[in-house]
């Protein structure tokens, strides 16, 4: 769909494989993670590996297809520290910017704390607190479903209920 990520050079990430984006040809909803787990990294494809699993649960146990979904990242790359810079996030800007306006998807899903921020700038709240929660965007003419990070069912497997929820509301609002 878009061009040129593959070799960007926007930020410090630039060198590091940034995995292929993956979807298919009716989408209904757009899922935006914060970055690439080392597993995608490593395939050198998004939704591959254990966060990938979790979420393609998820969606099976709220009742939507998998392939109903566009696969993407706010930074391209897997991130190096726990968090990730303001340059980075900014460095992947406009291929983010050109997915949206290509896809244009009812619904974006954004799990873990960066993307989040990065559809509801002032949200107030961990993800945690915020996974499930809607709010319509105009400008974007969206639907954004907060979510935490996949990766956080790892090391406390309640949490997958919390991302099970977070799909039964993308299903909600689908419908």
């Amino acid at each position: 769909v878009i061009q040129g990520y593959r070799k960007c050079t926007g930020c410090d990430l630039a060198g590091q494989p940034h995995p292929q984006i993956r979807m298919k040809a009716n989408v209904k909803f757009m899922v935006v993670s914060d970055s690439p787990s080392w597993q995608e990294e490593g395939k050198d494809r998004l939704m591959e590996g254990d966060a990938a699993d979790f979420i393609k649960a998820a969606i099976k146990d709220a009742g939507l297809s998998v392939a109903d979904g566009y696969y993407t990242t706010l930074v391209k790359a897997k991130k190096n520290d726990k968090f990730l810079s303001g340059a980075q996030i900014s460095g992947c800007a406009t291929y983010l910017q050109r997915e949206l306006d290509l896809v244009k998807p009812a619904v974006i899903v954004a799990l873990g704390a960066a993307a989040i921020k990065r559809f509801v700038p002032g949200i107030k709240g961990g993800t945690a607190e915020l996974a499930g929660k809607v709010i319509y965007d105009p400008k974007l003419d969206a639907s954004i479903v907060c979510g935490l990070n996949p990766m956080q069912i790892i090391f406390d497997p309640a949490k997958a209920e919390i991302l099970q929820a977070v799909f039964e509301k993308v299903a909600e609002v689908l419908s």
